[in-house]
């Protein structure tokens, strides 16, 4: 299983959003490690600066699993998207119009961050590995 794959099924089976994945997600799409969990010794950090809550809440990373707002930061630009909620939350992607392909992204999570972030993370790795592709033999 891909890493994409795997934190598309943690996202999936996650009851609410946590910095975690936001932690994860933001890893993923901008190749960024996470902070290390404790710095090396006995030293514990000063909170703020560990793994504490406050650390957490200060950490400039966006909060893509708990905010609408964040997450759309993750919908490839130019994409049309849909958040609705029936019995469960579904989101929505076609870019259809924009790149060669009949594929609508869609993502089933707990809240609406969560599912806009499982098909906007579908739709980013296709665009993404389209565009690294090497091109057609003629």
């Amino acid at each position: 299983m891909t890493d994409l794959a795997a934190l598309i099924a943690r996202l999936e089976a996650a009851t609410e959003g946590s910095r975690e994945l936001d932690f994860a997600i933001d890893s993923l799409i901008n190749h960024r490690e996470q902070a290390p969990r404790k710095p090396p010794g006995d030293n514990e950090p000063p909170p703020g600066f560990g793994d504490d809550e406050l650390s957490r809440l200060m950490d400039p990373r966006p909060n893509y699993t708990t905010s609408l707002d964040a997450a759309l930061t993750l919908v490839p630009e130019g994409w049309k998207y849909e958040v609705s909620e029936d019995e469960a939350w579904v989101s929505k992607l076609d870019g259809r119009f924009l790149v060669s392909s009949d594929t609508e992204f869609i993502g089933r999570g707990n809240s609406g961050p969560l599912s806009l972030c499982i098909a906007a993370l579908r739709a980013r790795h296709m665009t993404t590995s389209r565009a690294s592709a090497p091109p057609a033999a003629p």
